[in-house]
């Protein structure tokens, strides 16, 4: 079995990209939304808030830096098989998770948990898009391996 070769330079971003969601959701959580525009608490929570947006498009473009590399071999079956198949897995218990947590934990209503079931929470918007973007890479990777198609 080949041994996979590991790009430092993606293995940093990825690092640096993490630390940004970590900081995006603890600027958040501290009541960020509450906070008065003009506190100083709000202007601090905006500025690493601000700061760390950047982290979900490090992500697309690693995961575009990595699926449209002509040297990755990708077929439809491993597309669906290995990537997508992870991805609606972890998807579906999450939102599981999150609708089990909203029913009981916050005493919610059932109309609103078939919500959540039949639309997304909040935080699960990623891999939604992310299993989009996953479809569409086959049909980007010959425009990828062509230069002068790339740049029209």
């Amino acid at each position: 079995m080949a041994h996979k070769q590991r790009v430092a330079y993606l293995d940093y971003l990825r690092l640096v990209a993490i630390l940004g969601v970590i900081t995006i959701h603890v600027a958040t959580s501290l009541n960020f939304y509450r906070q008065d525009y003009a506190s100083l608490n709000w202007q601090i929570l905006n500025f690493w808030d601000g700061l760390s947006r950047f982290c979900v498009p490090v992500f697309i473009m690693i995961s575009g830096a990595i699926f449209l590399n002509p040297d990755f071999d990708l077929s439809w079956e491993k597309l669906f098989k290995k990537y997508l198949r992870r991805i609606v897995v972890r998807y579906l218990i999450w939102q599981l998770i999150y609708c089990g947590w909203y029913y009981f934990a916050k005493e919610g209503d059932l109309v609103t948990v078939a919500k959540f079931l039949i639309g997304s929470y909040d935080h699960l918007w990623y891999l939604l898009m992310i299993a989009g973007l996953y479809l569409v890479t086959p049909l980007l990777r010959p425009l990828a391996r062509r230069r002068q198609l790339l740049e029209y």
